[in-house]
């Protein structure tokens, strides 16, 4: 990411030059929760319901909406979408800043499709070049700072006992009222639009993140390495979020169907990002469902067998991280 990062006033230039509010993640960029059937054009908007009636003709619509749409044509008119609101505020605040519109167009997935974006009329459909899925939210984790619509564990708990009561409200709501139950992998209608959309979508992907849930607990997931086999996508720069908590069993044939795309090159490159907010008993008590011995032995095959892989931690830095986040510091340059 940011590989470019030296061309930000040449890109901002480039970007002005189109409108003063022209983005390319908003065509470029996708952040979709097939499970709840949400999406959004990058990390920073507000996800907005995809209406399944667009997707009977569209599957595309999963990225191609027509709220996607209507806020690309106020980009191309040099006008705001609220949307985007972020990016709006730190560009008006005194002196020169960038925003992520401008970090975005610095970006290998964007700055070769400048031409081919600023040509498409606002009503067509493109293929993101960037994609972050959720196929499910099956997760055998309950993290303090995770949401039911996130995890299973945790909609399980609030189905059985209720919302927790806070005010302001969080997360933990009960999800009815708020449009965020998810729907089981066999039986969700955003999900066989996505294989629907696959084949073609995979063509000019160009990196393509799996998160959840907990991918490994997702028959979509290998069922999407298992595709790959079949159908190689060399430009495709893979990765996966995993807790690294799940049986060795479901580890062994994750790493089996990896080791063969990556040794075989039918993909270009590979990156796990995995999570730990400190180490020790703290770091088990905020990702409730860790279990530090066999999160090592997983992580410590992973790095073994594929030794070539890349590897990164994220991080939910909270009050119990401070405990033992030395350790945890000290534990990562031992894997270095």
């Amino acid at each position: 990411m940011f590989a470019n990062i030296d061309k930000l006033d040449e890109v901002r230039k480039r970007l002005d030059a189109i409108s003063p509010s022209f983005c390319m993640a908003k065509w470029l960029q996708s952040s979709i929760h097939l499970m709840t059937g949400h999406t959004r054009s990058c990390c920073l908007p507000k996800p907005h319901k995809i209406d399944l009636e667009e997707l009977k003709t569209n599957p595309s619509a999963l990225h191609n909406t027509e709220i996607n749409k209507q806020s690309r044509k106020q980009m191309k008119c040099g006008e705001r979408p609220k949307e985007c609101q972020t990016c709006w505020s730190f560009e008006d605040l005194p002196g020169n800043h960038y925003s992520d519109r401008h970090y975005r167009g610095v970006e290998d997935w964007t700055l070769p499709f400048y031409e081919k974006v600023e040509k498409l009329n606002w009503k067509e459909n493109i293929n993101p070049t960037y994609m972050e899925v959720s196929f499910s939210s099956t997760c055998n984790f309950k993290c303090m700072y995770c949401s039911p619509s996130l995890s299973s564990s945790w909609m399980k708990e609030i189905k059985s006992y209720g919302p927790i009561k806070l005010s302001p409200p969080s997360f933990h709501q009960d999800l009815r009222f708020i449009g965020q139950e998810s729907f089981e992998e066999d039986q969700n209608p955003y999900l066989d639009a996505f294989w629907e959309w696959w084949p073609s979508l995979s063509k000019e992907l160009m990196y393509f993140r799996i998160s959840g849930g907990e991918p490994l607990l997702s028959e979509t997931t290998f069922k999407v390495l298992e595709w790959l086999k079949e159908n190689p996508r060399k430009q495709l720069q893979m990765s996966i979020n995993s807790n690294m908590g799940v049986s060795e069993k479901r580890i062994s044939r994750f790493i089996e169907l990896l080791k063969s795309l990556y040794t075989e090159k039918k993909i270009k490159s590979y990156l796990l990002h995995t999570s730990l907010d400190t180490w020790g008993p703290q770091s088990e008590y905020i990702r409730t469902g860790l279990n530090l011995k066999d999160f090592n032995r997983n992580l410590d095959r992973y790095l073994e067998e594929m030794p070539e892989s890349s590897l990164a931690f994220m991080c939910t830095f909270n009050c119990l991280s401070l405990i033992n986040f030395e350790e945890f510091l000290e534990y990562i340059m031992s894997l270095r």
